[in-house]
């Protein structure tokens, strides 16, 4: 058992990053357990014998690269700590436990568990396993012991220090780097395809760098020669019986991960165990699938799943498996959407899980065009509207309903058509960002819908009508199209549903904006009265606390009120949605500004990165990137970081005004906030000129907003600036200008 290895032995490929993680925290001992994750013949195994050897004054390196018939690891171990202690010691000890064991052991143990998943016996059973982890803490615990963990997948520890390594494949890059500099002359074409054949993995690439060495061969020769090499990818493809390939290749379609009941509805078997027995095991020993444990869901190996294709193509009845794997997460999608209202907080994570093959079930639905299919998804389209668009932020959501605006056009009816045009306007605007083309959907749709007269439908159409308007900074539009949906939904008897309470939250923020703040309030009472009563604890709650949040910070002086709702808000969509969502990317700038305001700049600025790993995942092309860049603008002002601020305006500017346009309220603000940076870093001449153009953009929007203090507020920093610089004509003549808005503004009752 004693393992002897040395560092030279250990011949580790580009895992320089890992080996340095793994060496700081061993050398200072800051933990006691090392986990080395990942899938088969990754390298975990030569990492972890790595790490061993580098432990300075280990006595003992127990290495188990076998467990599978171990019952019990609690026997083994208290047997190995037995023999370490001195025998005069030993006999003096009352009980056996590894607990006391260990304050005897004086030499330097590492205990090295290999393929440690075979702890979960037949990966149902939780009690070995357990049992595994307990004694893995008790070894950690002493000062003396070090524990190794290699499995394909993680172990959760509770309430202990430990490091946890995810190894992955090699880069393409890093692989061609670690031969380029081992083998010279290498042709480019050869290069290519040993690369494509190891596949990132380190140990296929030492396999063909130690057969090269010895062979004069070019490199395409190690395909028919290599055995170890062939082996240890390919064989396990080319060795599965004709029945296994066929479960294989059907199992294949899915894309990441999957649960049995899919792969059970794919395989037309009726028994969760019957279809583990003769696909998903046999896959797995042969390393072509991990099992997470945790959730207990599959997913193919991403170095395999080429080989799957490249080899069992021919065997994939392409048609049928579709056609199963889209009616049945359609069914599952549809199913899930009437439980959201009722229970989010269970329903929620469960979209989450399977959210990578509902976006395979929207890209092939795209394709999928017979009249039995387009009824599917078009009800599918309707009626699970909320999860695709709003919680689910992938693009296929754009392209699925693009799909069935298109197949609508062909066998819908004026109904289908109106409808589809308004979800496929939805997901523009909310997914991509994109408000002219989302608006279009919605004229296009309006045109539908309309001459079927007063509904339900052409009410919500109304709603999206009007958010679009508000989005363009039409905001005298808006609130023309929302109080049309508003007495259509009154008329209807449809106001105490979700779809009013959803008007009354887009009037609440639209009154909120221009500061109609006494017709506001009603429009916030409403609505969150309609979604308490309808939904209690709800995502859709936490947009309604946002809204108050607004609302407060424009009443003025209470500021702590909208702080304590944009906290509620974030609290709300966290909870319940652990995916990324635009929502949050919302409210975490929401948050961050309250943090900035109180003088903790730091976290503001770690909240608003966060924020924006959020969107560089939803996509960065889209009008949230630029609020994020515009807070950070702010941040860094308060801070008096003038470089940062002016760097971090700037590209919010130029994408406001690509995204939104120059005529635009935020596109002015920008301007504006640019402006003030620019006057406190001393470039005056710069910051004239971008508060004329604020002053130029907010007057054209003031129709819209008629007790907007915008102007003003550009007024007098144009002054000022014009002040310091000398310009005293330029300053006069705003300072006229400045008396006539002060004049204008006068005429409003406060």
């Amino acid at each position: 058992m004693e393992h002897k290895e040395t560092l030279q032995d250990c011949q580790i490929l580009g895992r320089k990053h890992e080996k340095s993680i793994i060496l700081e925290q061993v050398c200072e001992r800051r933990i006691g357990i090392i986990q080395i994750s990942g899938p088969p013949i990754i390298g975990k195994r030569t990492l972890a014998r790595f790490v061993a050897a580098s432990l300075p004054g280990t006595t003992y390196i127990i290495s188990l690269s076998d467990q599978s018939n171990m019952q019990s690891t609690k026997d083994f171990i208290k047997d190995v700590l037995l023999k370490a202690i001195e025998l005069d010691k030993r006999h003096k000890l009352d009980t056996n436990t590894i607990k006391e064991l260990l304050g005897h052991v004086n030499n330097k143990f590492v205990f090295v568990f290999e393929n440690a998943e075979y702890f979960c016996g037949d990966y149902t059973s939780g009690d070995v396993q357990t049992e595994f982890l307990e004694t893995c803490k008790l070894l950690a615990g002493s000062r003396n012991i070090m524990v190794i963990i290699t499995s394909t997948f993680r172990f959760r520890f509770y309430k202990c220090q430990f490091l946890k390594l995810e190894l992955q494949q090699l880069s393409e890059k890093a692989c061609k780097s670690i031969i380029l500099k081992s083998l010279n002359g290498m042709s480019r074409d050869s290069l290519e395809e040993v690369v494509g054949m190891c596949a990132g993995i380190p140990g296929l690439l030492n396999s063909f760098l130690s057969t090269y060495s010895y062979r004069t061969n070019l490199p395409r020769h190690v395909t028919t020669h290599d055995e170890e090499s062939q082996c240890r990818v390919m064989s396990v493809v080319e060795n599965l019986s004709h029945s296994n390939k066929s479960h294989l290749a059907t199992l294949a379609y899915f894309p990441g991960r999957f649960g049995t009941k899919a792969a059970r509805h794919l395989l037309g078997e009726s028994s969760d165990a019957r279809v583990k027995q003769i696909a998903i095991l046999p896959i797995y020993r042969r390393s072509l699938i991990e099992i997470d444990g945790e959730q207990d869901r599959f997913y193919f190996h991403c170095f395999i799943q080429t080989c799957v294709n490249k080899h069992l193509a021919h065997l994939r009845d392409t048609s049928m498996t579709r056609e199963r794997f889209c009616e049945f997460f359609a069914d599952i999608v549809r199913s899930l959407t009437p439980e959201v209202d009722k229970n989010p907080e269970k329903i929620f994570p469960l979209f989450a899980q399977e959210i990578q093959n509902i976006d395979k079930l929207l890209i092939e639905a795209a394709n999928c065009s017979d009249k039995t299919r387009y009824k599917r998804y078009i009800q599918l389209a309707c009626e699970a509207d909320y999860l695709l668009i709003n919680v689910l932020p992938k693009h296929s959501a754009v392209k699925f309903y693009e799909a069935c605006v298109n197949s609508s056009k062909i066998q819908g009816t004026p109904y289908e058509q109106g409808m589809m045009l308004m979800h496929y306007g939805t997901a523009l605007q909310n997914i991509k960002g994109c408000l002219i083309p989302a608006q279009l959907q919605f004229r296009k749709a309006k045109s539908q819908l309309k001459q079927l007269g007063v509904s339900e439908a052409l009410a919500r159409l109304y709603t999206c009508i009007g958010w679009n308007l508000h989005m363009q900074a039409k905001e005298r539009d808006a609130i023309k199209n929302l109080e049309k949906a508003s007495r259509m939904q009154d008329r209807l008897q449809l106001k105490v549903n979700k779809h009013g309470g959803s008007t009354m939250a887009r009037l609440e923020v639209v009154y909120t904006f221009i500061g109609e703040l006494d017709k506001a309030e009603p429009c916030h009472k409403s609505s969150l009265c309609i979604r308490k009563q309808l939904f209690g604890e709800h995502p859709v709650i936490a947009e309604t606390y946002n809204n108050y949040g607004l609302y407060y910070l424009q009443v003025g002086g209470c500021e702590s009120q909208a702080s304590k709702y944009f906290r509620m808000s974030l609290r709300t969509k966290q909870h319940f949605n652990k995916e990324p969502s635009r929502d949050k990317v919302i409210s975490l700038n929401n948050v961050a500004m309250e943090y900035a305001k109180s003088g903790d700049h730091d976290q503001a600025l770690e909240m608003l990165d966060e924020a924006y790993t959020m969107q560089y995942k939803l996509g960065l092309h889209h009008h949230d990137t630029s609020l994020i860049h515009n807070n950070r603008g702010k941040v860094y002002a308060m801070m008096e970081d003038y470089e940062n601020s002016e760097n971090s305006f700037t590209i919010a500017l130029d994408l406001r005004k690509k995204i939104l346009g120059e005529v635009h309220t935020s596109t002015a603000g920008t301007l504006h906030q640019l402006g003030e940076t620019l006057l406190k870093a001393g470039k005056i001449l710069q910051a004239s000129d971008r508060f004329k153009e604020a002053y130029v953009v907010r007057k054209k929007v003031l129709a819209q907003q008629p007790q907007n203090r915008g102007v003003v507020e550009s007024l007098e920093n144009l002054w000022l600036a014009y002040e310091k610089s000398g310009q005293k004509e330029n300053a006069k003549k705003t300072q006229e200008l400045l008396n006539q808005e002060l004049g204008r503004l006068s005429t409003f009752k406060k």
